[in-house]
């Protein structure tokens, strides 16, 4: 059997609604943007949602949301795309490289728990290649007193 991992499966309607959306202007908060918020919010009943244009732009709003000062720490791994570290950069905090597991290439609970000093304000990390970090571990250190 032949399996073409480089063919996109598209339905039947997807290339009307990129064609929509390219002529409704692609604004921030256009009708795709507003549909979604729509579909977002009786999905999730009550809730507030933000939807970004990139991954970047989510890291750099979170970031910013955390109010850093000169010298605040954010901590993430050192197997990552630049931006996590240019969204500290940019609202005033300090990029702080932790090693990472090799078993998963994911951020290295042990190495960042020794990287946790008084100015650490937020650890950012990063689920690779489909491999969840150990998500309940890194709750567990409750390292963060915001």
């Amino acid at each position: 059997m032949k399996v073409d991992f480089y063919r996109r499966c598209r339905s039947k309607t997807e290339g009307r609604y990129v064609d929509e959306c390219l002529e409704s202007g692609l604004e921030t908060d256009g009708p795709f943007t507003q549909r979604l918020t729509a579909a977002w919010g009786r999905l999730c009943p009550g809730s507030y949602s933000l939807f970004t244009t990139s991954c970047t732009t989510a890291l750099e709003t979170a970031l910013g949301c955390l109010d850093l000062r000169p010298g605040d720490e954010v901590i993430l791994p050192s197997f990552n795309f630049p931006s996590a570290a240019n969204g500290a950069l940019l609202h005033g905090g300090v990029p702080v490289l932790c090693d990472i597991d090799p078993d998963t290439q994911n951020i290295s609970l042990k190495d960042m728990e020794g990287r946790i000093g008084p100015r650490t304000r937020a650890v950012v990390v990063v689920h690779y290649a489909g491999v969840s970090c150990p998500m309940e571990e890194l709750k567990k250190l409750r390292m963060l007193q915001i």
